[in-house]
């Protein structure tokens, strides 16, 4: 009987110490770990980062090569082939094959290919096209890196269709990769939409959409529905982040990453005006480290 006594009262001590690591809105010290585990990486390479001065690749070799020199956080284009296959891919319209430098049949130009024609097209001439699969086996081999999610559509019920894909595609390679996948969402309505498939432990809010920013509005956006980091264009920067406001949200756990920065000068000003990192095709998390004088932090 003692025994069994014993026993419930290690249950019970386990269940308090549980519920005592979690904040107020639920998130448990698990979470908190892994969220700034992600925020030390303070360059995100937009695309997979650049490769021989190409830009938009989202490719394999530019992935692998970037990874080599220190990336650990990737944005991806992620979009659905003509047989719904999810692929990294900016768009299907006719500048992003004279982009990637393909020649596509005028036939074909502007809708979407299907896995086989996907695969068919190197980029560039010479990058290796990859889906979501081949990503996220990347990601399984090197569990230090980050997917940060460009999914491009609004529309909910495709916001959904793509998240469950991803969702789908994770669970089948491996599981633990759902921590490594970071949703960017770009309205309100998407992350209750997401949050409806799974629940991803960061979340970036990119506010390009946005015709003004509110200062008060997003703040309690941000605040009550668990976002981490807001991520603004240049000019939104300066006209409504430069003057404290990044700074304010810093003080509540939230980061500020502006895009595109291209160039030492751009990420080294961002950073004295409390932006925490910087979207980039081209700079490398070393240019970051050099330029930090921190200010940023």
């Amino acid at each position: 009987m003692k025994k069994y006594i014993w026993i419930l009262f290690i249950i019970c001590l386990f269940l308090i110490v549980w519920e005592q690591a979690k904040g107020a809105n639920g998130t448990t010290v698990k979470d908190t770990i892994e969220k700034k585990a992600f925020i030390e990486h303070r360059l995100i390479a937009h695309a997979m980062g650049g490769i021989d001065g190409k830009t938009y690749t989202n490719s394999k070799e530019a992935m692998e090569l970037n990874y080599n020199r220190g990336v650990r956080a990737f944005e991806s284009d992620l979009i659905f082939t003509k047989d719904d296959v999810l692929v990294a891919r900016h768009y299907w319209e006719e500048r992003t094959a004279k982009q990637l430098e393909q020649r596509i049949p005028t036939g074909k130009v502007n809708e979407a290919l299907s896995l086989e024609e996907f695969k068919g097209y190197s980029i560039n001439k010479r990058y290796t096209p990859q889906t979501f699969e081949e990503i996220a086996m990347f990601m399984k081999e090197h569990p230090d890196v980050y997917l940060i999610t460009d999914t491009k559509d609004t529309d909910l019920e495709k916001v959904k269709k793509t998240f469950k894909e991803i969702v789908h595609v994770a669970n089948e390679v491996e599981p633990k990769i759902l921590n490594q996948i970071i949703p960017q969402i770009y309205t309100k309505e998407m992350l209750t939409a997401i949050e409806e498939i799974y629940p991803f432990e960061t979340i970036i809010y990119t506010l390009y959409l946005q015709q003004e920013i509110i200062e008060e509005d997003l703040m309690k956006f941000v605040s009550e529905r668990n976002v981490d980091i807001v991520v603004v264009d240049t000019w939104r920067f300066n006209v409504y982040f430069a003057n404290g406001f990044a700074e304010k949200l810093k003080e509540k756990g939230i980061y500020t990453f502006v895009h595109p920065v291209e160039t030492k000068e751009e990420a080294d000003l961002f950073l004295s005006k409390s932006a925490h990192g910087v979207f980039s095709s081209t700079l490398l998390p070393k240019d970051l480290n050099d330029l930090d004088t921190g200010k940023g932090k």
